[in-house]
């Protein structure tokens, strides 16, 4: 996807930092060409869920990629600056925009390789109930609600690989470097728009081959050639969704050695990650038993067996599932309405998982019965024991509104 004038404008204006001069906006523009329909000139940017974000970034880093690096007339900059600048980093402090949502915090470590040695993340929920602080090592991850008094201890190589995963596509060094190995393998598309205004940030599109799956926009800065931020867009119904933003605050700043060690208070209570996850492929097809999966998950849901959700969904203590779900009223399913075939999951997903969407009766608050309609629900192998299955995905609560 090229961007237009209107685009570029409203993206930029939305951009936290730097302030950009009009100047630019003119810039930008006179390297684009015209929108290819009327569609794409309707784009507008607005938020979309947050359930949406981090389908959207593994969408956009899994999809397939095309080499093309456009520099104004003039310019001197290659992304291989910014590749050989990101060298040198060890520690970054990042803030995260999910839509929705309350600000979130990051901080990473990494070693001479490139590699995150440690990272300790803060997640804003939509109430203070569902904050949780986390420090994730190579060996294990500790998940601490504070406002519960809870905390998990993770040591799970299949769980841990999904913490690093989950934060890898928002660490700038990391985000650079998987890049540069697209490149290099001829599979992306990155184009420059150098501005002629100094200090003004030179902005990276990133898009696929077809455009069809959305677009990433990374604002560098051109005297470090240090990512500022990044920001990630998928295209809806012919409209560009703001899926996440990520801020980088402060690279290599003095060490804190008290950041990556938590000082619980003694009223917390501990729950070790050693639960069973998923259920067992037995004399089932792959297909059967993602279908067999989704239909125990809400067999579970009707007689509030938490801890069985729990277990369907990466193991989860029960505890933190109910009161996950409780959040958005009295969650009372009466019946199964209906379940699809399963099948194949895109490239946004999981290498060999599946999709099943679910009809489900509920009781609202209202007393009446409404109808969940749970789509996309993932399902995927458990990594070192694949024929242990499970569903990846937090699901999408119902509304009290009548379907």
């Amino acid at each position: 996807m090229n961007l237009n004038e209107a685009e570029i404008e409203k993206i930029l204006r939305q951009t936290p930092n730097p302030e950009v001069a009009p100047e630019l906006y003119k810039r930008l523009a006179s390297d684009l060409p015209p929108a290819d329909s009327p569609e794409e000139r309707s784009h507008r940017v607005r938020f979309t869920k947050p359930a949406m974000a981090l389908t959207a970034i593994m969408m956009l880093l899994a999809m397939c990629w095309v080499l093309e690096v456009v520099n104004p007339a003039g310019s001197n900059y290659a992304f291989a600056q910014t590749v050989e600048a990101n060298r040198s980093v060890r520690f970054v402090h990042l803030k995260i925009d999910n839509p929705g949502f309350p600000s979130g915090e990051a901080w990473a470590q990494l070693n001479a390789a490139g590699e995150i040695e440690v990272y300790r993340r803060i997640f804003r929920g939509a109430t203070p109930d569902q904050d949780r602080d986390t420090i994730w090592r190579k060996d294990k991850a500790e998940v601490w609600f504070k406002a519960r008094k809870k905390a998990q201890i993770m040591s799970d190589e299949y769980a841990l690989g999904m913490f690093l995963n989950a934060f890898r596509i928002l660490e700038a060094r990391t985000c650079v470097q998987e890049l540069n190995n697209l490149q290099a393998a001829g599979k992306a598309r990155i184009k420059a728009h150098v501005p002629n205004v100094q200090g003004d940030p030179i902005i990276l599109e990133v898009t696929q081959s077809d455009g069809n799956l959305g677009y990433q926009l990374y604002f560098v800065d051109p005297e470090t050639n240090l990512l500022k931020s990044q920001e990630w867009y998928a295209i809806k119904h012919g409209q560009s969704e703001l899926m996440q933003r990520v801020e980088y605050l402060d690279y290599n700043p003095p060490a804190d050695s008290g950041l990556f060690a938590f000082n619980y208070p003694a009223d917390v209570k501990f729950h070790p990650y050693d639960r069973i996850i998923g259920i067992e492929q037995v004399n089932m097809t792959e297909s059967e038993t993602a279908k067999e999966i989704v239909r125990q998950l809400f067999d579970a849901f009707i007689v509030h067996d938490w801890n069985k959700i729990g277990q369907l969904q990466c193991g989860i203590p029960a505890e933190l599932i109910e009161q996950n779900y409780r959040l958005y009223g009295a969650l009372n399913v009466t019946r199964i309405v209906s379940i699809s075939d399963p099948s194949p999951a895109g490239p946004q997903y999981e290498k060999g998982s599946m999709l099943v969407s679910a009809k489900i009766e509920y009781i609202g608050e209202d007393k009446r019965p409404h109808i969940w309609d749970c789509k996309d629900i993932c399902v995927v192998s458990l990594g070192s024991k694949p024929q242990r299955w499970f569903v990846q995905n937090e699901l999408s609560p119902p509304w009290i509104e009548s379907e």
